[in-house]
């Protein structure tokens, strides 16, 4: 099997970044502590030579604010809202939410607007489909298989029209 490097979609990256940057992590990868990767990466970053160099932010200050905007997010997406339904069970789910072309918004609110529902179930369904393209290639993983192959019932599913009861005659 041929393989090559291509960027994935929604991120800041080209195919034509991939095809450069790939064959440079894959010879880092090779030599580095696994657990250190990242470090490994910027290390070599560093040099203005390195075709790694310009896809990092070497300004300090403007690096740091990137990186509180980071925590932030971190925080918006660690803190959660334990509800308890009627028969006690408890349910938990991030107390803020990001709604496409909105921006954050708390899961209070989207809860009651049908057209901010729509986009998180949107965006779920989007993440499922996200799942499923990066997991199919271990589908030969009977594990995996499972799982992918219970997630396209449930979409058939999903995507059945409700059928309506059989009347009764009078």
């Amino acid at each position: 099997m041929t393989a090559k490097y291509v960027a994935k979609a929604n991120t800041p990256f080209s195919d034509k970044d991939a095809k450069k940057l790939g064959p440079v992590l894959e010879k880092i990868v090779s030599k580095a502590d696994p657990a250190k990767l990242p470090e490994a990466i910027i290390e070599q970053a560093k040099s203005t030579g390195s075709p790694l160099h310009r896809y990092f932010e070497w300004d300090d200050s403007k690096a740091a604010h990137k990186h509180r905007l980071d925590q932030a997010r971190c925080m918006i997406r660690s803190i959660e809202i334990v509800r308890v339904d009627t028969r006690g069970t408890e349910q938990r789910v991030r107390a803020i939410e990001h709604v496409k072309g909105t921006g954050y918004v708390p899961t209070e609110t989207i809860l009651k607007s049908a057209n901010q529902t729509k986009n998180l179930l949107d965006r779920f369904l989007g993440e499922v489909e996200a799942l499923t393209r990066r997991w199919n290639a271990y589908s030969n993983l009977p594990e995996v298989s499972v799982i992918l192959t219970a997630i396209k019932k449930a979409r058939e599913a999903q995507e059945k029209p409700p059928t309506k009861p059989a009347r009764k005659a009078a």
